[in-house]
Parts: structure tokens; C-alpha cells; sequence
């Protein structure tokens, strides 16, 4: 058997062992068994806490070492890059870079980080035919590899024929190379990147001080400033706020208006546009991110994703624990405009197909000439055109040419909704040259020119339901009469309760998971398990999961007994070998 065959063995093993491992992964997932011959590095962390206050590190000293070894397994000590970096930037710490790299992202996704690492350092405990360099038995946690060894023990994941070891290192090189590469001073250089437009970050007007002409960059600065104008924050709610009235004589923050939206992207956008303008409806927008003009988008994926990225991970079940992969993420706006505000600006049409089966299969009643007419004013408003002949860059000539030669099809240049674009590159990260237009630039200074509102950093996580009387109407039996939700900070991190109340409500659905959350919605409130006048979204799929349970729970009730006193022996054998 070769040694990936062994290896791959050793984890199948223990993956069939679930009543041991569903434990045993809870443990390693709140670093209980990440036990350092020092001591728990949680404890560890809580005395710099205690000793240091907010000035204490980010990571634990065990998660830091496990950090550092996993940036030397996919960057070893001994290259280029490294030397380059302890001799020209002799201050940059990779690991002090990358925790504040993914504690700017927010709360979730520095938890889920840190889990996974938590979890690689204790991996190699069902790996133990792993032998180092020299063919001797490793030592059961990852922070104590040598940086060869660690370097050994990721090829072994990339190229285990088990998805979830694959995934896992997927996950792995993210940490690994991530505080490498966001570098300026010497892995910029090294790679031979020019850099950005902007310069230099803290200068942030610098490359916009000289005029990059043409009308409409004056006419999009001008519609975000109007924007500007019309967005209020949790300072300036109380006397800034006039799509709404706050509700005092209480500690929660209560908004009473006429029309709710929640989510200013694409969908989010055009509806609040569009009740402002035909309507004398008061129109609040909520945005879970912040607001951004396009002078702050600075260019730099460390400064600017974490502010304007909303990332959610690939999970995978392993030794019946979730584990954030990384392996493949969905990532969303997390900014006033939401996704079409950094996105690539392609401008592509719902394919005539699709719009065929949705009449023929799920039963829409419009076909694609009636959207026409929508489609050409969308065109019209944000000036959709294919890319002009002078844009399209040497690589890109180069692949139409091969293209013609073969006599493949091909459909010419795309079409964006970018005009008179000067071609800096940095689309997904923002436009700060206001040549790419969208909800931020276009649309929403629409609504606001009509009196509507936007409540940026207020994230939604509840619909406020209430029965109707007597039987309902037109199938429906319950209705929203507002949302519920936090003001937070720029990290996400909540602040204060915040409700709204109105007579109509639009949910801006932007992820897959949140469109499963309304389908699940549905079917509870059809039926006769909707358990009160308030419901929490997110909790509605769990609530149809616990009545299917209630069935089975008689059955699983002895059976997580078993599983139970089996897990306790099984602790107790392992932790006796360890030993």
C-alpha cells in the first residue's frame, strides 16, 4: 500500500468511528484538546487578555504557532519570498497580518477561521502512519510539525482521493497564502505587480486630483453626493431620519414608516427607485454594510474586502463535526449597492430558454417580449454597450483571432454597463473613478431624489409576522408587518436592537440559503405548526426540522444513550494511548 493509500486508510478509519468522533471533533473545535505542553492555548489567551487588554493578539499563542506552521508548509523559511521579507520588511509579522486580515472581516468569519485552524492542528492525530523526513512517527499536532514535514502533510491532503481532505486543504492555503501576498513592500515587488493606481492608501485622493474628463463622471459624482445626502446613521437617525419616525420611550431602536426595503443591490435598488418615484410612500432602504463613496474603494484586497465582502464558506461534515472549507465561498456586496456596486459590470440578459421554461415548467405568466420593454430601459439607464474596440486588451485580440482562424462561434465583445471605463482593472473591488454604473451611482440617488431614505450597517435577521383574522384571504394566512434587526458596527458586531414597522416590506433575497429559508417559510405558515405572532427567519427551517423529529424521537432517545457510553469508552482508550 503506498503511503497516500495508508493515509487515506487512516482517516476512512477513523471517519467510520462517528460515535467517537462527533465528540472528539467538538473538542478539537474549542481547542479543549489542543492541549500545548505549556497548557490550553485558550487559557493562554485569556491570560493575554486579562494581562494586556485590547492590545492582546488576535489568535491564541497555540493558534498562532499553528498559523506560523501553516504559512511555512506553503512558503517554506528557506525561499525567496521569505528571505526577501525578514531582510527587506524585517518588521512584517505574516501571522500578526493575516489574523487582523480575517478579524476585519467580521465576527463569523474570524470564528470560522479559527476553527479550522483549531482543526488542522489536531488532524494529524487520525493520520498516525504519517511518518516526518526522516521516517519516523510524527508527533500528534500540527503546531510541532518541522516546516518540511508540514509541507509533506499538505500534499498529502491536496492529492488524498477523500473530498473532505481536499477541501480542508483548499482551506490550509488561504491561511498559508494570504499574508504573503498582501504584502506591498516586498511581495509586490517580488512578483513583479506594478501596483495599484492609488499609491498610496492613506492618501486616497492623490490619483483623483487631476480630472479625468467626459460629462458622466460629473454627472455620477454628483448622484452619489445626492445619495450622500440622503443616507442616515445611527448618529444621525434622531435628527436626520425623515422616511421614518422613531418611536421613543423605549431601549430598542422603533421605526414606524410606510414602505420597508431590505437590501439596496440590484433587486433592493430599482424597487425603492420605483415606489419613491410613483408613490407618496415614505421609503426606508436597511443595507447590512456600510456606506462607501467611490473614493474610499482604495484598491487593495486587505483593506477593501473585509469592508465590502459578505463571505460565506463551503462546509463539509467530517468526524461529524461542520468544518469551514474555504474550498468554494459565496461572496456577496456587503456595501450600500450590494454586488452590482463590485462586481465585473457584464451586463448579460436572462437567456430566452430560461425564460421559456420558466412559463412552460413553473407556470409564469410572461414571456421574454414582455420584458423587452424593461430590459431596453435598463439598457438605456445604465448605458449597457459592448466593450469599445480600443479596451479590449492584447490576450483578448489574441483569443478572438485564434477564434475566427478555427471558424468557431463566437459572440463578439461583451456588453457592461461601464462607460468611457479609463481600464484601471479594479472593478471588483469598486470603482472610485465612478465610470461603472450602479445601485450606487445610478439608481439609489434615483430614490433619494424622491425623498427615500437608506439605513446603512443595520443588518435584518427577523420578519415580524401576524396572523390573519378569521381564515386569511387569497390562500395566505399570515402577513409581515415589519422586520427586525441590529445596527452594527463597520465589523458587523451589534450594537442595538432595531425595529421597523410599515404596510409594505421587500426582502432583497441575495443568497441561496436565504431563498431556502422563504420556500421553508412558506411551507410552516400554510400549515399548522407556525408557533406565535413573531417568527425568526432563520429559525424557520429548524422548526419544520423539529416536527419531522418529534416522530423519531422515541427511537433516537436510546439509541444517543448508546452512543454516548460508547463515545465515553472510546475517549478513554484514546486518551489513554496519547498518554
Amino acid at each position: 500500500m503506498s503511503d497516500q493509500s495508508q493515509f487515506d486508510a487512516d482517516i476512512a478509519r477513523a471517519m467510520s468511528r462517528r460515535q467517537f468522533l462527533a465528540r472528539l471533533a467538538r473538542a478539537a473545535g474549542a481547542a479543549v484538546a489542543i492541549a500545548s505542553p505549556m497548557g490550553c492555548g485558550t487559557v493562554q489567551g485569556a491570560i493575554e487578555r486579562a494581562r494586556l487588554g485590547d492590545a492582546a493578539p488576535l489568535l491564541d499563542p497555540v493558534q498562532r504557532k499553528v498559523v506560523a506552521k501553516i504559512i511555512d508548509g506553503f512558503n517554506p523559511p528557506d525561499t525567496e519570498i521569505r528571505r526577501r521579507l525578514r531582510e527587506e520588511d524585517p518588521s512584517y509579522d505574516p501571522v500578526t497580518a493575516y489574523a487582523e486580515f480575517a478579524f476585519a472581516h467580521g465576527d463569523a468569519f474570524f470564528s470560522n477561521m479559527t476553527f479550522l485552524i483549531d482543526f488542522i492542528n489536531v488532524l494529524p492525530r487520525f493520520t498516525r502512519r504519517f511518518s516526518n523526513r526522516y521516517g519516523l512517527p510524527v508527533v500528534l499536532r500540527f503546531q510541532h510539525f518541522h516546516p518540511d514535514d508540514a509541507n509533506r502533510y499538505f500534499l498529502f491532503l491536496r492529492d488524498s482521493n477523500l473530498r473532505a481532505l481536499r477541501n480542508i486543504f483548499t482551506g490550509a492555503k488561504f491561511i498559508g497564502t494570504a499574508p504573503i501576498y498582501i504584502n506591498e513592500k516586498v511581495a509586490w515587488k517580488f512578483m513583479r505587480y506594478p501596483g495599484p493606481w492609488l499609491l498610496d492608501p492613506a492618501k486616497p485622493n492623490a490619483d483623483r486630483e487631476h480630472a479625468t474628463s467626459f460629462d458622466l463622471a460629473r454627472q455620477t459624482d454628483e448622484n452619489v453626493a445626492l445619495l450622500k445626502s440622503r443616507v442616515v446613521t445611527a448618529q444621525t437617525l434622531r435628527t436626520g431620519l425623515k422616511a421614518a419616525t422613531v418611536v421613543t420611550g423605549s431601549d430598542d431602536l422603533i421605526l414606524e414608516t410606510d414602505v420597508v426595503v431590505v437590501g439596496s443591490g440590484a433587486g433592493g435598488s430599482f424597487v425603492a427607485a420605483e415606489l419613491a418615484a410613483r408613490t407618496k410612500q415614505r421609503v426606508i432602504v436597511l443595507e447590512k454594510g456600510d456606506f462607501v463613496e467611490p473614493a474610499e474603494f482604495l484598491q487593495r484586497e486587505r483593506l477593501m474586502m473585509p469592508r465590502i465582502f459578505d463571505t460565506e464558506f463551503s462546509v463539509l461534515e467530517v468526524f461529524g463535526q461542520t468544518i469551514p472549507t474555504v474550498s468554494t465561498a459565496i461572496v456577496t456586496g456587503k456595501l450600500v449597492g450590494g454586488s452590482a456596486t463590485i462586481n465585473h459590470a457584464l451586463a448579460f440578459e436572462p437567456p430566452r430558454p430560461v425564460i421559456r421554461d420558466w412559463r412552460q415548467l413553473l407556470g409564469a405568466e410572461f414571456d421574454y417580449d414582455d420584458l423587452e420593454p424593461h430590459l431596453a430601459a435598463i439598457r438605456k439607464l445604465l448605458r449597457i454597450a459592448p466593450v469599445h474596440e480600443s479596451q479590449i486588451s492584447g490576450s483578448n485580440l489574441a483569443l478572438r483571432r485564434g477564434a475566427q482562424a478555427l471558424a468557431l462561434p463566437h459572440h463578439g465583445p461583451t456588453v457592461r454597463n461601464a462607460h468611457q471605463c479609463i481600464g484601471c482593472g479594479f472593478c471588483d473591488l469598486g470603482c472610485r473613478y465612478n465610470r461603472k454604473l450602479t445601485p450606487l451611482n445610478v439608481v439609489l440617488p434615483s430614490a433619494a431624489r424622491h425623498g427615500a431614505q437608506v439605513l446603512p450597517n443595520c443588518r435584518v435577521d427577523e420578519l415580524l409576522i401576524e396572523k390573519l383574522p378569521d381564515d386569511g384571504r387569497d390562500g395566505r394566512t399570515h402577513r409581515v408587518t415589519g422586520v427586525a434587526g441590529w445596527l452594527t458596527d463597520m465589523r458587523g458586531t451589534d450594537q442595538q436592537r432595531a425595529f421597523a414597522n410599515r404596510t409594505q416590506v421587500v426582502v432583497e433575497l441575495g443568497r441561496p440559503r436565504q431563498q431556502l429559508i422563504d420556500r421553508g417559510s412558506r411551507e410552516v405558515f400554510d400549515g399548522e405548526t407556525f408557533p406565535g405572532e413573531r417568527i425568526v427567519a432563520r429559525e424557520v427551517a429548524e422548526i419544520a426540522a423539529r416536527v419531522v423529529a418529534d416522530r423519531k424521537r422515541d427511537i433516537e432517545a436510546l439509541q444517543y444513550v448508546q452512543l454516548l457510553d460508547a463515545a465515553r469508552c472510546e475517549l478513554e482508550r484514546v486518551g489513554l494511548q496519547d498518554r
